[in-house]
């Protein structure tokens, strides 16, 4: 099962939510890959003592121009959706910034004037920490968009294993390519107005990409806690779970430690809360 843990924005406790969970379930016995999507601001890893077993580059094709082939007819500039290559009379630019790698350029040149070359985007790293496979992926400064990074983490997902998924933040085109081919989206939920604008934005994405979803209420009171409820009644989603705005929580969460090691009492809430997402996943 794929279960990635997201938010309409950054700071709700979507990677509170992530390494509690894994190391939770990973306590009980369970064999667990966390693979953190968040290419722009990984930090999963800051939580674990990782034996790293692999680091590699990610790359993507660019075109490259062979001016000796190139007779300026103008159909790479005409294809190219991003305008990354622009055709001035017989002259043919090519912008890298702005290309998505889609091939379309050289596969329909009809001299061969374009080839591919790869660009590194960024790194894949892998390793172990405490019985759990972790997988995360980092964007060079200055790159546009970590799709390809997301891709390479997610290809690390094993189907016969609990796979939790740490999607970036927000509704952007990362967030869509993280929770394409989820089985379930655990959404994580402050209870504000700020909270609740930014929630509906991702419940309506969820919602277009047809996958199952449910709630949990982070920094949670029982004064605050019904914006959350009365919308998720609205929407017909199950809130599964409530972590409380408790000072100790954020204490360790901020000195980089797991909470729930040091508040065991919290390892059978998440247990639990694996328990009704698979009942919600088989209805």
């Amino acid at each position: 099962m794929k279960i990635a843990i997201a938010s309409g924005k950054g700071g709700t406790g979507k990677t509170t939510l992530a390494t509690n969970f894994a190391d939770s379930l990973a306590h009980s016995g369970m064999d667990i890959r966390l693979l953190d999507c968040d290419t722009e601001e990984p930090n999963v890893h800051l939580f674990f003592d990782i034996a790293e077993t692999e680091r590699r580059a990610v790359t993507m094709p660019i075109p490259k121009l062979l001016p000796d082939k190139c007779t300026g007819c103008g159909i790479c500039g005409n294809v190219c959706r991003f305008s990354a290559i622009v055709n001035i009379g017989k002259m043919t630019i090519i912008h890298p910034g702005m290309c998505h790698g889609c091939t379309a350029c050289w596969e329909l040149c009809p001299e061969n004037a374009l080839e591919p070359s790869e660009k590194p985007l960024g790194e894949l790293i892998s390793g172990k920490a405490d019985g759990i496979s972790i997988t995360y992926g980092k964007l060079h400064i200055g790159e546009m968009s970590g799709n390809r990074i997301i891709q390479a983490v997610k290809a690390k997902a094993d189907a016969n294993k609990l796979n939790i998924i740490d999607a970036p933040p927000g509704t952007s085109c990362p967030v869509v390519e993280t929770l394409s081919e989820m089985d379930f989206v655990l959404l994580a939920a402050e209870p504000t107005p700020f909270g609740l604008a930014n929630l509906r934005s991702i419940v309506e994405l969820a919602e277009r990409l047809s996958v199952p979803m449910g709630i949990v209420i982070n920094r949670s009171t029982p004064e605050e806690d019904g914006i959350v409820e009365s919308f998720a009644e609205s929407r017909r989603i199950s809130i599964l779970g409530k972590i409380p705005l408790d000072r100790k929580i954020a204490e360790l969460y901020s000195a980089g430690e797991i909470f729930s090691r040091r508040m065991p009492e919290y390892r059978a809430f998440f247990v639990e809360l694996l328990s009704k997402i698979e009942r919600a996943v088989s209805r």
